[in-house]
């Protein structure tokens, strides 16, 4: 890639196309990177769904494909191909919490802000729906227009009083409205409920929609309203909402993108009443989705190469060749595996027993000597052993092997600075590191190579392992401080994850092979505590853990979960981001790991290791 050849303006625009991880940030160039999930089709369908995922899965960038501006891009620009081949008008609308929270409190019952807040909805709705009138009338300048009446009918069940002929007036009439509303919300200490006109949530919205659905132009095309960041309404606002999910009209139906664990609420006004998938709606979930396969990773080399090729203005790139992808031996031979002190005992060791022993890694090597040293077994004992038993030692070396890569270099702080305790590096390594998260993803690509460009001037040499590894290490710390910032949970998440990291770092490294890769846990117990929930619930929510189903039943014969760090963090604390085997955790010993991770690290070590001494661990374990 050498079309760009200043290294300034190369950065510069480096910046510009991978430094945009919101959607919102990429504005107008946002459909011109735009490719589609493997998901997107579902959500094409006209019926209510809920994409699901955390923070920066790419859950904005879906919806916001979904929208009239972006259909109209992505066919080229052409109103004729719009009108005749999209099927739909997405309507979007990200939920501001600045806005949805003002309707709460001031001393107003509930059931008072429920109509308020449905008045409000249809408000903002509507002005959405005349802002399409208006772009569509642009476009074309030959539409069937919405008689005077008709536009009177839509301003009356705003409970509007005004003269309006045409979208122009009726945009400002609309907006006016809302901007004194949002007004009288404000200072709702004033607020005389006798004297205000409230329009019912939804009427105004069908009735719209039903007279525009009649005209030529839109007679073939459905309306799709797209509520971004559902998890910042109101408990009582997801109620409100929901249950005109559950009764949306002939005419318009809803698109969801809510973080997991943030939609609250799963009932209608009827507290009897919930929804239910896929009876009311399809829940695309993406972590599911994109999980199963390789879909993420094509999903993710398609977003990034989208953008290298604008960046060498129209030429391939090959993302995945560019970072250095090491195997797991090689990777053993960068960390100093030939070098360990183990390795010395195999010049003691007869020449002849050493050539019916073949040509193996080293790593595999260093897994067969650090068996011998563990169990107090002389070296050339385990290797005959080998040489007798080759099928089996071959299946215990490839189920260790990436375990025992921990243990070449041990010893606490040197993994932060200096020579790499790991090295986490190539393509793949990096989608696992973002298991699923496109922003992650996005992060690790931009920083790595805004890090070898500053070293190397140009993208024409691959990026090496320990530059990733430094990069990855550095967004995991960066992304861990952040997590502070959540208003009054977030140093304790932060603690939590501390004294995790800290575990599963300890039992990586351990001088006792033990149960490899153990980067999971799961509360033990039947007891439940609301706060231990809350907090996993919030740490889930911003991406602190990730959880998914587990096999043991909970509480009411639910299931519980298992939980894990998020990967991203894996670098940073030295432990395996690949997701294998899982550990049982007290609810006293998380919280300990909350109020004194420092003790607690060392009690939940020492009663792990205990449990797997006594037989109790079912998982695979190195013993004998």
């Amino acid at each position: 890639m050498n079309a760009i050849k200043n290294k300034d303006e190369l950065l510069k625009r480096l910046s510009s196309l991978f430094g945009s991880y919101r959607a919102e940030w990429s504005r107008k160039d946002m459909f011109r990177h735009f490719s589609e999930p493997a998901y997107f089709a579902d959500l094409m369908n006209f019926r209510p769904c809920v994409l699901q995922g955390g923070r920066g899965s790419g859950k904005t960038t879906a919806l916001r494909g979904l929208t009239y501006q972006g259909q109209y891009e992505l066919i080229g620009s052409d109103i004729n191909r719009f009108d005749s081949d999209v099927l739909f008008i997405g309507l979007y609308h990200r939920v501001d919490t600045n806005h949805v929270r003002a309707f709460s409190g001031g001393n107003v019952d509930e059931i008072v802000w429920r109509k308020l807040f449905g008045h409000y909805f249809n408000l903002i709705v509507i002005a959405d729906i005349v802002d399409f009138l208006n772009w569509h009338e642009e476009k074309c300048n030959s539409d069937e227009m919405l008689t005077v009446d008709e536009i009177r009918q839509v301003l009356r069940r705003l409970c509007i009083n005004a003269d309006c002929t045409n979208y122009r007036e009726l945009d400002s009439i609309v907006n006016d409205a809302l901007c004194d509303f949002q007004n009288v919300i404000n200072n709702i200490g004033s607020y005389n409920s006798s004297k205000s006109q409230l329009s019912l949530i939804g009427e105004p919205i069908d009735f719209l929609l039903s007279k525009i659905r009649s005209l030529g132009q839109f007679q073939n095309k459905y309306f799709y309203l797209l509520l971004d960041e559902y998890e910042n309404f109101e408990d009582y606002q997801q109620v409100v909402i929901n249950t005109m999910i559950k009764h949306a009209a002939n005419h318009f139906t809803f698109k969801i993108g809510v973080t997991e664990a943030g939609w609250r609420k799963k009932h209608t006004l009827d507290v009897n009443e919930g929804l239910y998938d896929p009876a009311d709606y399809a829940l695309i979930d993406i972590n599911k989705k994109l999980g199963d396969g390789n879909k993420f990773f094509e999903f993710a080399k398609s977003v990034c190469e989208k953008r290298f090729e604008m960046l060498n203005e129209g030429a391939p790139f090959d993302v995945v060749g560019s970072l250095e992808n090491l195997k797991i031996e090689d990777i053993a031979i960068r960390l100093g595996v030939e070098k360990h002190e183990l390795m010395e005992e195999y010049t003691k060791l007869p020449t002849g027993l050493t050539k019916e022993l073949g040509p193996i890694s080293a790593l595999y090597k260093f897994v067969i000597a650090y068996w011998a040293k563990t169990h107090q077994t002389p070296l050339i004992t385990e290797v005959q052993n080998v040489i007798t038993d080759r099928e089996s030692w071959n299946t215990r070396y490839e189920n260790y092997k990436y375990h025992f890569l921990f243990k070449i270099r041990t010893g606490r702080g040197s993994g932060r600075s200096g020579h790499r305790q790991m090295l986490f590096c190539g393509f793949e390594t990096y989608v696992k590191l973002a298991s699923n998260n496109i922003r992650f993803l996005m992060e690790l690509i931009y920083k790595t190579f805004e890090r070898h460009i500053e070293m190397v001037g140009d993208l024409s040499s691959q990026v090496s392992a320990e530059l990733q590894t430094e990069v990855a290490i550095q967004i995991g710390e960066k992304n861990l401080a952040q997590l502070e910032c959540i208003e009054k949970d977030g140093p304790r998440i932060v603690r939590l994850l501390c004294g995790l990291g800290r575990v599963f770092e300890s039992l990586a490294k351990d001088k006792d092979p033990g149960t490899p890769e153990v980067n999971q846990f799961f509360i033990e117990g039947d007891d439940c505590d609301q706060e231990a929930d809350r907090l996993l619930s919030v740490a889930v929510k911003n991406l602190a853990m990730i959880r998914s189903p587990g096999n043991k039943l909970y509480g009411a014969q639910t299931k519980a979960y298992d939980y894990c760090i998020h990967p991203i963090f894996a670098p940073f604390f030295i432990f395996s981001y690949r997701k294998k085997r899982k550990m049982p955790l007290y609810l006293s010993e998380l919280k300990g790991l909350v109020e004194n991770p420092r003790l607690f690290v060392e009690k939940v070590l020492r009663r792990y290791k205990n449990c797997e001494d006594d037989g109790a661990s079912i998982q695979l374990s190195f013993k004998l």
